[in-house]
């Protein structure tokens, strides 16, 4: 089993954690902030880092949402890779997503990405422990 750590980042209650996107239009990764919901089924993208990178948000199947402000439209698209650390996920589905433009938040990482791993939240170490679940 492999076990990554990473630094645990808080802004007030919300861990935050700052993953890469692949962009499809230049060949690298491209960096987010984005906090841990798992609250959300699917981790979402804003629209616009979506965008930059080159993908077609608006080519996603279209689907309704419950967000913290209620139901939304969004679009559901595959991506070519998410790089969190040493962690690399390919052709993730996740929501586009509009976020408030006062937020300095533009993602969140879900329960899909989440419960590929036991996650420890270290917090007397400031560190969070990612261990890939075998055969789950």
């Amino acid at each position: 089993m492999k076990t990554i750590t990473i630094d645990l980042k808080m802004y007030g209650n919300l861990i935050v954690l700052e993953p890469e996107l692949w962009k499809i239009n230049s060949g690298g990764f491209g960096d987010f902030t984005a906090f841990i919901d798992t609250g959300a089924s699917r981790t979402t993208i804003d629209k616009e880092v979506l965008h930059r990178a080159g993908y077609d948000v608006e080519s996603g199947k279209k689907t309704m949402v419950t967000t913290a402000g209620g139901l939304s439209l969004v679009n559901e698209i595959v991506i070519e890779k998410l790089r969190i650390e040493d962690l690399v996920l390919e052709n993730l589905k996740v929501y586009a997503h509009t976020f408030p433009s006062e937020l300095f938040i533009s993602g969140l990482i879900g329960l899909d990405i989440l419960s590929q791993f036991d996650v420890n939240f270290l917090f007397s170490k400031d560190l969070i422990e990612f261990t890939e679940i075998v055969g789950g």
